[in-house]
């Protein structure tokens, strides 16, 4: 969560700089916008001061860097909090987003190993995107959005054009964007904050050099305005010319999806690099990472770019294990849970992927379906799933009880839902008052005796009260391992008996 809203702030920072940049404060606004849309090549490294925690003694460092050659981009946040390290990276090459992570501590993984996914997602598109936060400019000049310039300035060694844009109301400028990030933080939360900016923006390419945002409020007791600084941002650091080894994708391969069955372990990969040889495929000992428990060896001839399906025959000790996927000396990890192979299999073939009711096609990946993964309206109703729509942004999610708005609806939906006091809501195995309804429901439900009153009346059914394996498994619904009976679907890895 610290990572994501660290994200969400520069994402926030990066919609103002591109859009409030301000002859006329506004058309000369205009003017770097349309010079730097065209320029075609740049690296920038920027300082980022979140003033706002510094002044509660909160240690952040952050350093941005933003590079660009024709269209291929990348962007690099390197975060340093607490002692602990993380760097994210974005690359869009080709037209497609990939997103890597390098961290340590709470953020996972150590501190050389860099892990890379496919898409990288609508977050990380609005940090190379940023041409589509120009429709702010309509704001500019309006009792929303006033702009003036105050003279020239220096950074990383070059002049810019300074602007000061005083923001009315900040939520103004959220409920006219798109931004799925921004749209998901909410305009509400900042509804009626006034806010002053300074933006710097280079004369020759128009990027940004300098920013500073600060919050206004005015005092109840003598009407004085108080200015308090949030963030400070500087370019240390300005060329005009970007290797292209700087695009080089810092990994071999990534894994985009796995499936696992008792014997069998299927892995969906993207590689980066061609490559004609064995892969090798180990179960980790959860006690000792550098330990391998069993490893079995897969023949592949990768074509950088060509995602391939894998299958790997391996009789794993555990039925919740991690795993590491190596491709000669790098290493990357899987985790195998229940998820079954049943739609993992069709990555291959995206009819008979999507054949199945119960499987989604994400090219190049077959996976279970979830109706977040649904990115249209129309088929989001079809598949039984809800449509929301908040601030221009919409999004599928899985219906729930609460989306039904009548009495009929909410009865004759094939979810758990029961009609109290004038709402829908989920049912669970405690509203049940008969033992009948109890025992018949599907809510894996059991009629037991409750302490401390000693009536009996309906909970959720357990297996942790089977105390020998002929009683735990003779109830169908729970696993005997090691000395212990759990439910079918733990939370914890247990042996494979």
């Amino acid at each position: 969560m610290a990572k994501k809203g660290i994200l969400i702030f520069l994402v926030l920072v990066l919609l103002i700089i591109a859009s409030c940049a301000a002859k006329n404060p506004k058309d000369t606004y205009l003017s770097y916008i349309e010079k730097s849309q065209k320029t075609s090549e740049y690296k920038i490294i920027y300082k980022f001061d979140l003033t706002m925690l510094q002044a509660l003694g909160t240690a952040f460092d952050i350093k941005l860097g933003t590079f660009k050659k024709n269209s291929n981009e990348k962007v690099v946040v390197e975060m340093n909090a607490f002692g602990q390290n993380i760097n994210y990276y974005i690359y869009k090459l080709d037209g497609k987003y990939l997103s890597c992570t390098k961290g340590v501590g709470i953020f996972g993984g150590s501190q050389d190993k860099i892990t890379c996914s496919k898409d990288a997602g609508p977050d990380a598109q609005q940090f190379n995107q940023l041409e589509e936060y120009t429709l702010l400019a309509s704001k500019l000049g309006t009792d929303d959005l006033q702009i003036k310039h105050t003279g020239d300035e220096e950074a990383a060694g070059r002049k810019c054009d300074k602007f000061v844009i005083d923001i009315k109301d900040v939520s103004s400028l959220l409920n006219i964007s798109s931004n799925s990030l921004l749209a998901g933080a909410g305009a509400d939360l900042y509804k009626g904050l006034s806010a002053v900016m300074s933006v710097c923006m280079d004369k020759k390419t128009g990027l940004p050099l300098k920013l500073n945002v600060s919050t206004k409020s005015k005092s109840e007791l003598d009407e004085n305005e108080k200015i308090t600084p949030l963030i400070a941002l500087t370019a240390t650091s300005f060329t005009e010319k970007v290797d292209d080894s700087v695009f080089t994708i810092p990994v071999k391969f990534s894994v985009l999806g796995v499936g696992c069955e008792k014997n069998t372990v299927m892995a969906v990969i993207e590689p980066y690099v061609d490559y004609s040889g064995q892969l090798v495929l180990s179960e980790v000992d959860s006690l000792s990472k550098d330990k391998k428990k069993k490893s079995v060896n897969v023949n592949s001839n990768l074509k950088k770019g060509k995602a391939e399906l894998i299958t790997a025959a391996l009789e794993r000790t555990n039925a919740y294990s991690s795993m590491d996927l190596c491709l000669g000396e790098e290493c990357q990890n899987l985790l195998c849970s229940a998820e079954p192979l049943k739609c993992i299999k069709h990555s291959n073939s995206k009819a008979a992927c999507e054949s199945s009711s119960e499987c989604l096609y994400d090219e190049p990946l077959c996976e279970v379906f979830n109706c977040a993964k649904v990115t249209e309206e129309a088929k989001c109703a079809s598949k039984g799933c809800a449509w929301q729509d908040s601030f221009g942004y919409g999004y599928c999610y899985e219906k729930q009880c609460y989306d039904m708005i009548t009495e009929q609806e909410c009865k004759s939906s094939k979810l758990n839902c029961a009609w109290l006091n004038g709402y829908c809501a989920t049912k669970t195995c405690y509203d049940l008052a008969s033992k009948g309804e109890c025992e018949s429901s599907n809510l894996n439900c059991e009629w037991v005796k409750k302490v401390p009153d000693g009536n009996f009346g309906c909970s959720p059914f357990s297996c942790y009260g089977f105390l020998n394996q002929n009683e735990c498994e003779a109830s169908g619904k729970c696993l005997w391992s090691s000395g212990y009976c759990y439910n079918n679907y733990p939370t914890h890895p247990i042996p494979i008996d």
